[in-house]
């Protein structure tokens, strides 16, 4: 599955559900680390180039 379209947009709008524990993120070109800042503090990411 290609995931090439998500962006930092895309990735913040998961932010608002509730059951959001852990996020995997890589090999998404448009997905920066500043992203990071919108996610809820309790979330695991895993962010990889």
């Amino acid at each position: 599955m290609s995931c090439s379209g998500v962006t930092n947009a895309g990735i913040a709008a998961l932010a608002a559900a509730p059951a959001l524990r852990e996020l995997t993120i890589g090999g998404m070109r448009a997905i920066t680390r500043s992203v990071l800042k919108a996610l809820p503090a309790g979330v695991r990411v895993d962010l990889t180039d």
